[in-house]
């Protein structure tokens, strides 16, 4: 636990009964939302339509809150009485029980192409970022805050060959256990509570992070990690 945490933890051992859960939940807010560089992240996972031109789409713009298609998958889940930890795995099960893994090439026919969550539905399949985006999507329709919600593209730990390979994935954080927790819908996947989930920094497999965000805000610790987007394709 850093000093901040310690810091929250005090203060909630002093508040009024019926307003702790609120005043706590507002400081990890605020923690989590300024404790990275908040920073505009463009990436070029987009194309001219007929054209082999790429965009820079600003991350961000992959949030589609307001699609009717989305608000009925998250209306068909019946989540109304469950925590937010109950509402991610059951938005997770459906994502992996109806939208299969498949790559950019066999659905784009180009070797990186970002999906709004639209497309991945209407295509009946995605890779890792695709997958992640429609996964916090329906996370944040269903309720659950949005700074607690992040989707993560960085390196995982590819056993096979045993080499980093780049990956696309969501994060969320348990406030039962008050930890991140890796909700990964492809590269490996499963349907465990999140109490029983590994805290997100001690997965092994999980390793560099290139950049992070939510329909809020995107994090990088620094600019070179943006500038360095543009070499970058996400692999599976």
């Amino acid at each position: 636990m850093n000093l901040y945490e310690k810091i929250i933890t005090l203060l909630y051992n002093y508040l009024p009964k019926k307003k702790i859960k609120e005043s706590r939940d507002d400081l990890l807010r605020d923690y989590y939302n300024q404790k990275y560089p908040t920073v505009p992240i463009y990436y070029h996972g987009r194309y001219i339509y007929n054209t082999r031109r790429r965009i820079n789409v600003d991350v961000r713009d992959f949030f589609t809150l307001e699609d009717g298609n989305l608000k009925n998958i998250v209306k068909s889940l019946k989540l109304g009485s469950m925590t937010d930890n109950q509402k991610a795995v059951a938005c997770l099960k459906w994502v992996i029980t109806h939208i299969p893994y498949k790559s950019d090439i066999s659905n784009y026919g180009v070797t990186d192409f970002w999906g709004l969550p639209f497309e991945t539905i209407a295509e009946g399949s995605g890779d890792c970022e695709d997958l992640s985006i429609l996964l916090a999507n329906l996370m944040l329709i269903s309720g659950i805050p949005d700074w607690k919600i992040r989707i993560v593209a960085g390196y995982v730990f590819e056993p096979i060959s045993k080499r980093q390979v780049g990956h696309c994935y969501t994060v969320m954080f348990d406030s039962e256990t008050e930890k991140w927790k890796v909700l990964d819908a492809c590269f490996y996947p499963n349907l465990k509570l999140m109490k029983d989930r590994e805290e997100y920094k001690k997965e092994k497999m999980y390793q560099d992070i290139w950049f992070s965000f939510n329909n809020k805000f995107s994090f990088a610790k620094n600019d070179g990690d943006i500038r360095n987007m543009k070499d970058v394709n996400l692999i599976k």
